[in-house]
């Protein structure tokens, strides 16, 4: 088998060969296979996180620097918001489900940002818990459904709020992030006529998430592929970013911003 794989590759002509893993696969191999490809000459590499999150990583990396999430798995036990954003947990994350629901059982909330009206993130079974799976469980909050592609302007809509309510947090602006004046300029300048209508949510509703966003200390923002496949992606994970940073919900436990991928190794394999 390895002679026949490897008399195949040698035949081929280095910018004619693609090399794409699999998530399901370890760093360690991924590593490997694009090395080998290297060695052949070629940097036609990918792997199965373009599908889903290219936009995330590179929205990111502009960010933070960093493609990956900035939460790990313990944060969402001390969080006391989370938005979902663009999503849906209940078919394609169903462990998340779990988290959600002790979130609020603490008393903390859920927000979904969704066109459709998912039933499961309405309501949920879960069938680890023995209460939750005979009378079921309330998973959010509050559900706002703008239209497709309006997630940007709802987002600064909240940051729009936001400034003007004063909830800024100045410290951590100041202290640690660049160029957020100009987010900030973005949001004053935008009219909130010009918001609503490529939202397609209603100003009362922003207010009413932006008010939820105010109250929080500890907030994480999820999201995948509702924001990740529409066009202007990069801009909308950078938004997402943008919301997170207006609150200093970056670099403390309990908050951050955590892109939903599907493989268990797709962010390593990325």
């Amino acid at each position: 088998a390895l002679k026949k794989v490897s008399s195949s590759i040698k035949r081929t002509e280095p910018n004619r060969s693609f090399y794409y893993v699999s998530g399901r696969s370890s760093n360690e191999a991924g590593f490997l296979l694009q090395l080998a490809a290297r060695i052949r000459g070629t940097n036609n590499i990918n792997n199965c996180s373009y599908y889903c999150h290219q936009a995330s990583g590179v929205g990111l990396t502009s960010v933070t620097g960093s493609g990956t999430a900035t939460v790990v798995l313990e944060d969402l036990s001390h969080c006391d918001l989370i938005f979902l954003i663009g999503c849906n947990p209940a078919s394609n994350h169903p462990r998340l489900l779990k988290s959600l629901v002790d979130i609020r059982r603490r008393g903390g909330k859920v927000i979904v940002i969704n066109p459709l009206r998912e039933q499961g993130l309405c309501n949920f079974k879960i069938p680890s818990d023995w209460k939750s799976l005979l009378l079921g469980s309330k998973i959010s909050d509050l559900y706002v459904q703008p239209t497709i592609g309006g997630d940007t302007h709802l987002l600064l809509g909240i940051i729009k709020w936001i400034v003007e309510n004063k909830y800024i947090d100045e410290e951590f602006v100041q202290e640690h992030v660049d160029g957020f004046e100009e987010v900030r300029s973005q949001a004053e300048r935008t009219q909130w006529e010009t918001i609503v209508k490529h939202s397609g949510v209603e100003k009362k509703e922003i207010e009413s998430v932006a008010m939820l966003y105010a109250k929080s200390t500890r907030t994480i923002f999820c999201w995948a592929m509702g924001i990740t496949h529409v066009e202007g992606a990069v801009d909308s994970v950078r938004m997402i970013a943008n919301t997170a940073i207006a609150r200093g919900m970056l670099g403390k436990k309990g908050a951050g911003l955590l892109p939903l991928r599907g493989h268990s190794n797709v962010q390593g394999m990325g």
